[in-house]
């Protein structure tokens, strides 16, 4: 079926959600959202532009192998910046003036050393996440209902 109203629909406002998400992200440490919100968020709409224009297409724009490759690189940074603390002497995920990046000033986006690149990492986990398990359990579900169809005929 064409759903032409859905995909126009859905052409205008998927660059709008994911600017949106992008900045709950950046915005994490200043106001309510973060990695995970964005990242939900961001998720959300590649979940929405699959349902809009098939699961082909959709992981045409987002493939698994993608979604992998992002879900993996998004928890090693994590890793990874959390180590910064330790090898330079503070605690895991330490955020001080150790740290080679600049705390800035109070209220501005870049104020807050590690914790902006923290959260887009988590933000690339769960937007990965939440796409990858929607896509499983699509495939799980055409497999069931094809037994189903296998069975009954």
């Amino acid at each position: 079926m064409n759903y032409l109203i859905i995909q126009m629909i859905t052409r205008l406002l998927l660059p709008y959600i994911q600017v949106y998400s992008f900045y709950i992200i950046a915005h994490g440490h200043l106001s309510p959202g973060g990695g995970f919100a964005g990242g939900a968020i961001l998720g959300a709409s590649m979940i929405f532009y699959a349902l809009a224009f098939g699961l082909k297409a959709g992981v045409e724009k987002f493939s698994h192998g993608m979604a992998t490759v992002l879900e993996s690189s998004g928890a090693l940074l994590f890793i990874l910046l959390g180590l910064i603390g330790v090898l330079l002497g503070g605690n895991y995920l330490t955020n001080g003036n150790f740290i080679p990046i600049p705390m800035g000033s109070i209220g501005k986006l870049f104020s807050s050393g590690l914790i902006p690149i923290i959260t887009f990492a988590i933000g690339a986990k769960v937007a990965s996440t939440m796409t990858t398990l929607f896509y499983t359990l699509i495939k799980e579900d055409e497999v069931e209902n094809a037994d189903i169809r296998e069975i009954d005929n």
